[in-house]
């Protein structure tokens, strides 16, 4: 069976975008594609006219946290957080230092989305390393942010991870 065509960055970061507003805005939205693609038009246009670049995701999800405020109707019970690993790289400790401040900010939530961006790049970027070298690295990097994650947060939070 052949593989799907491998995502594009660009293409990732779309998709963790509708998954964050689906995170945050699950009561209003609910599971309305074209209400969820109107919110990150929005937010993009919204960025765009600050003169922000709509691609960047931290500032994307400071405005969808921003919209989220002021709209009563969405559960306070839901949150994002976004680890960028695409400047430091794959570094145990200081994923663990990052992760431990996430999860702190993200308890007592009952919802909450993890999004690591940059941790693919930070194994299958050096042309010295073999796939397979690539893979085992790659694939124990997210055993260890997940159990990271299963082990330091509370038993009462959903919490989904998505590797970008």
């Amino acid at each position: 069976m052949k593989k799907p065509p491998a995502k594009s960055e660009h293409e990732r970061a779309e998709l963790a975008k509708l998954e964050c507003l689906h995170t945050l805005f699950a009561e209003s939205a609910g599971e309305d594609g074209y209400l969820l693609h109107s919110l990150k038009t929005a937010i993009e246009a919204s960025l765009a006219a600050d003169a922000r670049s709509p691609d960047d995701l931290e500032a994307f999800l400071e405005a969808a946290n921003r919209l989220k405020q002021g709209d009563p109707a969405v559960s306070p019970l839901r949150n994002v957080f976004h680890l960028d690993l695409r400047e430091t790289g794959y570094q145990p400790l200081f994923i663990r230092t990052e992760l431990m401040r996430g999860l702190k900010q993200i308890s007592g939530y009952d919802s909450a989305l993890l999004l690591v961006q940059g941790l693919r790049t930070a194994f299958f970027a050096d042309p010295n390393r073999s796939r397979k070298d690539a893979t085992a690295g790659y694939e124990s990097a997210i055993a260890y942010i997940d159990d990271l994650a299963h082990r330091w947060t509370t038993p009462n939070t959903r919490l989904r991870i998505l590797y970008l």
